[in-house]
């Protein structure tokens, strides 16, 4: 490794941690994800990505993180409501508060997320 990308590497780690310190008294919670080659691995298939422009990237999980949570962003419904009707009528924070206990108010969890949840049909 030359001393130009290694100087490269050490800049980028110390901007994320320098970021990440940063950005954690505003935030609520912190998902850590990311694969080593985006552009390389099966969930790009059908995406051109350029694994040395980190935007690109975060773009990329970006719109995943959001399109996992298009369930909890669903307007709650009355109680008399089909319940097929009302998986996914909680949001992102409540879910997470309910499961931390409120313990903390920063904190890093690594959610494995199957969505979207199916419906409360009954059935």
């Amino acid at each position: 490794m030359s001393l130009r990308s290694r100087k490269q590497t050490v800049f980028k780690e110390f901007h994320d941690a320098v970021s990440f310190s940063r950005l954690a008294p505003f935030s609520k919670l912190i998902v850590p994800v990311g694969l080593p080659f985006l552009s390389t691995s099966k969930a790009s298939a059908f995406l051109r990505i350029k694994d040395e422009k980190p935007y690109y990237c975060s773009a990329v999980y970006a719109a995943a993180l959001h399109s996992t949570s298009i369930p909890f962003q669903m307007e709650p419904v009355g109680p008399s409501a089909d319940s097929g009707d009302v998986s996914g009528a909680m949001n992102v924070n409540g879910l997470i508060q309910m499961l931390a206990g409120q313990a903390t108010q920063n904190m890093v969890a690594i959610l494995d997320v199957s969505m979207p949840a199916p419906a409360l049909t009954g059935q």
